[in-house]
């Protein structure tokens, strides 16, 4: 029994090592942002507030403003938990750190970790905050040594993740992590390699299975990012898709002017319907429930992708962006199709067909291939007209069977088609007409009214 005793006595005690890092400075560094001080709460199924629903704040194992540098990092410390003897192995890590962030002392860019810690139990968000509140879940192992590290990251100051998520990387992931015997640490959280915010255009997104799902822009969030220099300010696009930097508000010029700066724009009084005055890079906005709005310069990137031979176009007068046909973008996408003569007419882009070998008809109209040339049946007897001939028959020049001379008219891309536009398109080429028809492409069904046609007039 000794013998056993002995050897028992040897055996791995069962405990965690929390090693808290962090990449922010310390808090006698002359870095910022930096924390100020860092406090570690523990216990089973540790429940922040939630609105309404507040929680009661649990006293600290520990807190500390200690911090040093080492190996490259800045060492906050350690702290070893005991298991209590329960039923549940289980054990739920808090760590919460106060940040100052700038030289500015005061509540909205300096706070301590109490101060954090109160507002997540109460219920109330850290969002936007300097705080950070990074957790864990983990489970004792019997007779292993378990080490937890712990990064408080600068990405993480002023995430709100909740009561059930935790801060990884500046995205909100399950605060679950699994720890193996052997092993010398115990795993980091599952989530994604980049922080979302940064991936997505709409500058908003979240981490799921390891990967960034995009989510539309949040208004709030693109006008407080830290991805606009100074002097510019966030601005969502009208579809929600992308966060974009524009000229911010000048609050002094705007202050003389009688305003007050809202994100980009210049809130001005007014009456009625009059327009708004503002700066030559600006533009004004519709005198609104007594005040004036100004926007700032317009960005091609609020644009987001234009397609079918148009690009992004911004117009002065209204500090909008439109997708508008242009010569170089309508070339690279008439020479994508294999069409030639590429033009603007009716802000859209028309390509002209290529008269080559097989060539009976028109040529890729919105996608379409060979349409009434030759190896393609051809499209027969649309509106009266007959486009097109058998199966590799009229090939050059000649008509194919059943089929006109070969057409003059342009190859209009237009998908959906509109018909006043097709026909408008149409008719700017002499003794042509526009008519919107199904597209054909073997052996798929036709799809009605797809594709713009244009035909000479009999």
């Amino acid at each position: 029994m000794a013998a056993v005793a002995g050897f028992a006595s040897c055996r791995e005690p069962t405990q965690i090592t929390v090693r808290v890092t962090t990449d922010a400075g310390c808090p006698t560094d002359g870095l910022r942002p930096r924390i100020n001080d860092v406090s570690i709460v523990t216990g089973r199924k540790l429940q922040t507030g939630t609105p309404g629903n507040p929680q009661p704040m649990p006293v600290a194992n520990a807190v500390t403003e200690q911090c040093a540098a080492e190996g490259g990092v800045n060492t906050v410390g350690t702290l070893v938990l005991l298991p209590d003897g329960g039923d549940d192995p289980t054990v739920d890590v808090m760590i919460v750190a106060g940040v100052q962030r700038d030289e500015t002392d005061d509540g909205a860019h300096s706070m301590g970790a109490d101060a954090c810690a109160a507002l997540a139990f109460s219920g109330e968000s850290i969002e936007g905050l300097p705080c950070i509140i990074a957790r864990r879940r983990l489970t004792f192992i019997d007779h292993e040594s378990l080490v937890l590290p712990i990064d408080l990251d600068k990405s993480c100051i002023g995430e709100d993740c909740g009561s059930d998520l935790t801060c990884f990387k500046g995205n909100c992931v399950s605060p679950d992590v699994a720890c193996a015997e052997g092993d010398d640490d115990c795993n980091p959280p599952a989530g994604c390699a980049e922080e979302c915010e940064n991936v997505c255009p709409s500058g908003n997104g979240t981490c799921i299975d390891g990967a960034c799902s995009c989510l539309p822009c949040d208004p709030v969030e693109c006008a407080g990012t830290d991805e606009c220099a100074g002097g510019s300010s966030g601005v969502c696009s009208a579809d929600g898709t992308e966060c974009s930097c524009v000229a911010a508000c000048d609050p002094v010029a705007c202050s003389e002017a009688g305003g007050t700066c809202d994100g980009a724009q210049c809130i001005l009084p007014c009456t009625g319907t009059e327009m708004c005055e503002c700066d030559a890079d600006q533009c004004p906005t519709a005198c609104e429930e007594g005040s004036c709005g100004c926007l700032g310069p317009c960005t091609v990137s609020s644009c987001g992708n234009c397609e079918n031979g148009t690009a992004p176009i911004c117009d002065d007068l209204t500090c909008g962006c439109s997708c508008q046909c242009t010569a170089e973008a309508c070339a690279a996408h008439c020479a994508s199709l294999g069409q030639g003569n590429p033009h603007c007419e009716a802000g859209t882009c028309v390509c002209e067909p290529t008269t080559g070998e097989g060539g009976g008809g028109m040529t890729n109209i919105g996608g379409a291939s060979n349409v009434g040339g030759a190896n393609v049946g051809g499209i027969t007897n649309i509106g009266g007209a007959n486009l097109g001939g058998a199966p590799g028959v009229g090939g050059g020049p000649n008509p194919g069977v059943g089929g006109g001379p070969s057409s003059l008219c342009p190859s209009i891309v237009m998908a959906p088609c509109d018909p006043a536009m097709c026909s408008a398109a149409c008719g700017a080429t002499p003794n042509c007409t526009g008519t919107c028809v199904a597209a054909f492409a073997p052996p798929q069904a036709p799809i009605p009214g797809t594709e713009c046609v244009c035909v000479e007039t009999p």
